[in-house]
């Protein structure tokens, strides 16, 4: 099911302009494997999720980090508009714990945690769009952490809802 969601996306980009940045054309896509040659070639989706993983650990950020981040995959057209309210819950979250707690409150954010979180308890009661938002980050955000650990060499068994 998520492969199908991220051909889907895949295919929807190339239909769409181009992002700033990237430029990847229909005849990219239809080149023949050469005999001898890697099969595989990333797509440019998962080479900016490289990049940007190779900047950030979604493990732990700092309220900065985030914003950052943020900044950065809006740069790479990975966030658009209904993505950034989600990220923004993110950063609510943060501050609401904060506030609760009397005791100094370590300020790192983990990303992939606080996202699955954020989908356990709010998807049912959030409007078809919304939800549909917080899938999508919560892909690019399982991404982003897959990257990381590729990138580090890590095997952290991580449990994907």
């Amino acid at each position: 099911m998520l492969l199908n969601v991220l051909n889907q996306y895949l295919q929807n980009q190339l239909t769409q302009p181009a992002v700033t940045g990237v430029n990847v054309t229909a005849s990219s896509t239809e080149k023949s494997v050469q005999p001898g040659a890697d099969p595989y070639e990333p797509s440019a989706r998962a080479i900016m999720i490289s990049a940007v993983a190779s900047e950030f650990d979604v493990t732990d950020l700092s309220g900065e980090d985030l914003n950052r981040l943020q900044d950065r995959l809006q740069q790479y057209g990975l966030l658009n508009q209904s993505d950034v309210k989600i990220l923004s819950r993110l950063h609510v979250r943060d501050n609401e714990t904060e506030q609760m707690s009397a005791e100094p409150v370590d300020s790192h954010i983990n990303a992939f945690d606080d996202i699955n979180r954020l989908r356990s308890e709010q998807a049912s009661s959030m409007p078809y769009q919304s939800r549909q938002a917080l899938y999508r980050v919560q892909t690019l955000i399982h991404n982003l952490e897959s990257a990381t650990r590729s990138l580090t060499g890590e095997t952290v068994g991580r449990q994907l809802n």
